[in-house]
């Protein structure tokens, strides 16, 4: 697994057959808090528990404890197994906490800036950028992206809303079987599986 593959984390696999509704009451000045908690198994997923120790490094790398992640309450860097696989197919990363800036978050996921924000010089084409996909039902902002080739192919999806962000990839991804629209559905999926209401 690729150190790059690791920063930009999340992850899907195909048929995970996970739905689920999250309804909220709420008052008229109350904002929609929510929460992250990793789950032993996703769908058909299974928590692949020694790829998931030797990512530990990993999560305190993307989440430091440090004064400028005070925004940042709960996170964690998991990794999955799809059905009959020996090592981890999957990884997924989320976070709890409280996300001014959700499109930042998004980006910095996906391995950073959204090339399409980038300037470029007069007469030049626009670069490529990010592609962007529907939240889902709970709200927020999503993005997927291929990156890099070969051994350093990053196919994922992240999302953020004003109190959680996560991102899906799928580390078995090869350049001839990337589909970021279902990818994106995937990460859809996981999020509402792992998402709460947060009450705290």
């Amino acid at each position: 697994m690729s150190r790059r593959t690791v920063i930009t984390a999340v992850a899907a696999a195909a048929g995970i057959g996970i739905t689920g509704t999250l309804f909220v009451v709420l008052g008229p000045d109350e904002p929609e808090r929510f929460k992250l908690t990793a789950q032993q198994t996703l769908g058909d997923l299974t928590l692949d528990p020694k790829a998931t120790q030797d990512l530990a490094g990993e999560d305190a790398r993307i989440f430091p404890n440090t004064p400028g992640q005070i925004r940042i309450h709960d996170h964690f860097v998991v990794a999955y197994r799809t059905p009959g696989a020996t090592d981890a197919s999957l990884v997924v990363v989320g976070a709890s906490g409280s996300f001014q800036r959700p499109l930042r978050e998004i980006d910095t996921l996906l391995g950073g800036p959204d090339p399409a924000d980038d300037p470029v010089p007069s007469g030049e084409p626009k670069r490529v950028g990010y592609t962007v996909f529907p939240p889902g039902p709970l709200g927020g902002y999503m993005k997927c992206a291929a990156t890099g080739k070969g051994s350093d192919l990053n196919v994922a999806c992240a999302w953020a809303d004003g109190s959680t962000l996560g991102s899906v990839v799928d580390i078995k991804a090869t350049e001839s079987t990337i589909d970021l629209p279902a990818l994106a559905e995937r990460a859809r999926a996981i999020r509402a599986a792992m998402t709460t209401m947060d009450n705290s």
